[in-house]
C-alpha cells in the first residue's frame, strides 16, 4: 500500500527496471490518496528543485493534509550516484520523503538517505506492487497523520501500532 492505499498492478518480471515502469503505479496511487483526501491536495510529477542543486523530484503530493511529499524512484537499472545529492536537496524542501526502489538497491538506499525518510520497496508481485521497508517520519521526527489504511480518509484517522517496540510503525485506522 501506499498511505493506506491498497493498489494491485498487472506487473511483469521487467517493471522494476526503469522509473517510467514504476512511475505509473506510484502515481495512480497518490492521486487516490489526493482525491480521498479532498482537501484541494495535488500530485506534481516532476517537481522541479533546480534552485538548491538541480534535482528534480519523481512525484510531489502538496495539500493541507500531508505538507509537502517528496517521492523518489530508484529502478533496477538506476544508479545511486546522484541520490546524496538528491537526499540533501529534497531534506531541506520536503516535509516527508519517501524513497521507492528494488531490493537490490536497498542497502546502498539505507546508507544514504536521512533515517526520516520512508523506504517502499517495489516488486512485480500483483497482489502487493508496494510494500513498506521503513515507515518515514516528518523531518522533525514527529508522525504525521496518514489516510486511514482500510478507506484512504484522513478524516477521524488514529494511529495503531502493531508492534509498541516500534513506535514510528503505525498503521492509521
Amino acid at each position: 500500500s501506499v498511505r493506506g492505499v491498497q493498489v494491485t498492478s498487472e506487473l511483469d518480471g521487467a517493471v522494476t527496471d526503469h522509473d517510467h515502469d514504476i512511475r505509473p503505479l506510484l502515481l495512480r496511487a497518490l492521486e487516490l490518496v489526493a482525491h480521498h483526501a479532498q482537501d484541494g491536495s495535488l500530485v506534481i510529477p516532476e517537481l522541479d528543485c533546480g534552485w538548491l542543486n538541480g534535482s528534480r523530484v519523481d512525484i510531489a503530493l502538496v495539500g493541507p493534509g500531508f505538507g509537502l511529499r517528496g517521492h523518489e524512484i530508484k529502478a533496477r537499472k538506476d544508479t545511486l550516484r546522484l541520490l546524496p545529492s538528491q537526499a540533501e536537496a529534497y531534506s531541506k524542501i520536503f516535509d516527508m520523503v519517501t524513497i521507492l526502489t528494488v531490493p537490490e538497491h536497498l542497502p546502498g538506499v539505507v546508507r544514504l538517505v536521512p533515517s526520516w525518510w520512508c523506504i517502499d520497496l517495489v516488486s512485480s508481485d500483483p497482489e502487493s506492487p508496494i510494500t513498506c521497508h521503513r515507515p518515514g517520519s516528518v523531518k522533525r521526527g514527529v508522525l504525521r497523520k496518514g489516510p486511514c489504511s482500510k478507506c484512504a480518509s484522513t478524516k477521524n484517522v488514529e494511529a495503531h501500532h502493531h508492534d509498541y517496540r516500534k513506535p514510528r510503525l503505525v498503521e492509521w485506522v
